[in-house]
């Protein structure tokens, strides 16, 4: 039988980020971010929406044109039904060579109808820079949401082995210290 996964309790999250073993830079309240085992992270104010493709050819998915939204204190982001936005957290993630993290939507924001993160949830080893997150509204009605909430989480599980390079070391890390929002960058 293979190892079990090993992923990281709060106790272990809180450890590494005293050791700066971790390191989650804009973690505002730790008491309430860090959950039993994972770092709850939250919607920085500024999006991205979809507003066009580019093209004649709607199959062409590199060719959306987006809309900068940036929202003033006090100013909620609304999702209307069916809309797609690229977002992004207000912390920082910095994961060092021995770790990967995997973020999902809380389930809370999920049960009002967003996916906060459709398929770009791992984050690999020296990986660093504030998470996209890809926002979509399922349900039929507005989502109304403050910047600053918590939307999504990550986990952090200890990777077995040594990688042989990390992101930040690989030519192809498209990625790599990102801020705010980014869209596809894969040629």
């Amino acid at each position: 039988m293979g190892e079990a996964v090993q992923i990281l309790s709060d106790t272990e999250i809180e450890r590494r980020l005293d050791r700066a073993e971790l390191d989650i830079h804009g973690l505002a309240n730790p008491d309430l971010q860090i959950q039993p085992a994972s770092v709850d992270l939250r919607l920085a104010g500024h999006v991205q929406v979809a507003s066009a493709v580019g093209t004649d050819n709607p199959l062409v998915p590199d060719d959306l044109v987006f809309d900068e939204l940036r929202l003033e204190d006090g100013e909620d982001l609304v999702v209307a039904p069916g809309e797609f936005m690229l977002g992004s957290t207000i912390e920082r993630l910095d994961i060092p060579p021995n770790l990967v993290a995997h973020v999902t939507g809380r389930s809370s924001i999920g049960r009002r109808g967003l996916l906060v993160h459709v398929s770009a949830g791992l984050c690999d080893p020296g990986w660093e820079g504030q998470v996209t997150l890809e926002l979509v509204n399922l349900s039929p009605a507005p989502v109304r949401i403050e910047p600053g909430t918590r939307v999504c989480q990550a986990t952090f599980t200890e990777i077995k082995g040594t990688v042989s390079r990390d992101y930040g070391e690989r030519t192809d890390s498209h990625y790599q210290g990102q801020t705010g929002p980014v869209r596809s960058r894969d040629t």
